[in-house]
């Protein structure tokens, strides 16, 4: 038994709300570009995905009107989704397709826009103007993927700020997503195509917002984790490997510090196609003065939840 998994049962553990930000030890990467180490396309992901294309499909096969064209159309816009998904993969295992010329000059040329679309404005212009909605989410995310990766370096991921939310695409889902429209292949179409690329989308910016996360721990959400001084387990969307070394970023506001501390995953639980999973990480040779100050948060918080108890 390792000492970090000996030391671990040492302590107290508690479930308790705590401001965290995981990275993977940075000295293991073959990287030239940044990365935070996690693993975004979990298989949870992939299965939405190809259930999310497979709909989208499926409701293409029973278009009546111009079905050739629009078919060619969808196609076309899921295989630069779906290259948008292998670049964004690409970049949370730090490797940085701007150095793969094929791949760059296919990233570039893909800010043209969707010229498939182009002789629906005039013969079709209700869908024109939908799956210009599509293009529009596409590449706003598509211009700030070519971005970060023009601008970072091996220790730098470019996320200056977080991406913004409410897109047109968003708000016509929406709609589309009432029953009335269950038995219109079109409409059906496009909205399965929008949650095509809002899975997508979503991906680039779980990965670049958490680069703007890790330098504001102001900002780390407060979620509930079993915390001890000698490590913690937290549900998590992202994912490591176990045994993987990584770097545990704890902030306290109150006291306005940023505690760090060196782990190893250690035990991974959840469902095979599970939207979270159990993630629990021992500390190894935390300093001990800020594993003193962890231990007097967790019985302050203690104390706090036993008077309320009383109360």
């Amino acid at each position: 038994m390792s000492r970090s998994s000996r030391n671990a049962r040492r302590f107290f553990r508690i479930d308790m709300p705590v401001r965290y930000f995981i990275t993977a030890y940075a000295q293991l990467f073959d990287r030239d570009i940044y990365s935070t180490g996690a693993k975004y396309h979990t298989p949870y992901i992939h299965k939405q995905l190809a259930d999310q294309k497979q709909k989208t499909l499926e409701s293409l096969n029973h278009i009546q009107d111009q079905k050739e064209v629009l078919t060619d159309i969808f196609i076309d816009i899921i295989r630069r989704l779906e290259f948008f998904g292998e670049c964004c993969e690409m970049i949370a295992r730090g490797h940085n397709p701007k150095l793969n010329k094929a791949m760059w000059q296919d990233l570039t040329s893909h800010q043209r826009g969707f010229s498939k679309i182009k002789p629906l404005e005039q013969s079709s212009p209700k869908t024109y103007q939908h799956l210009k909605t599509i293009e529009d989410k596409y590449l706003f995310f598509l211009n700030q993927l070519v971005e970060s990766i023009s601008s970072s370096t091996a220790d730098h991921f470019y996320a200056p700020d977080y991406l913004p939310h409410g897109f047109r695409i968003d708000e016509l889902s929406q709609i589309f997503g009432d029953a009335k429209y269950d038995s219109i292949p079109l409409v059906q179409s496009i909205l399965h195509c929008a949650e095509f690329i809002t899975t997508h989308t979503e991906l680039f910016r779980r990965i670049h917002d958490d680069h703007c996360l890790r330098q504001n721990p102001t900002d780390w959400p407060e979620e509930m984790a079993n915390v001890s001084a000698g490590g913690l387990a937290v549900l998590t969307e992202k994912s490591f490997d176990i045994h993987q070394r990584v770097h545990v970023h704890l902030y306290f506001p109150e006291a306005e510090k940023v505690l760090k501390f060196d782990g190893v995953i250690v035990n991974i639980q959840g469902e095979p196609l599970g939207r979270l999973e159990r993630m629990a990480v021992n500390f190894e040779f935390p300093d001990s003065k800020d594993q003193a100050f962890l231990h007097t948060e967790i019985q302050r918080y203690e104390i706090q939840e036993c008077l309320k108890f009383k109360l």
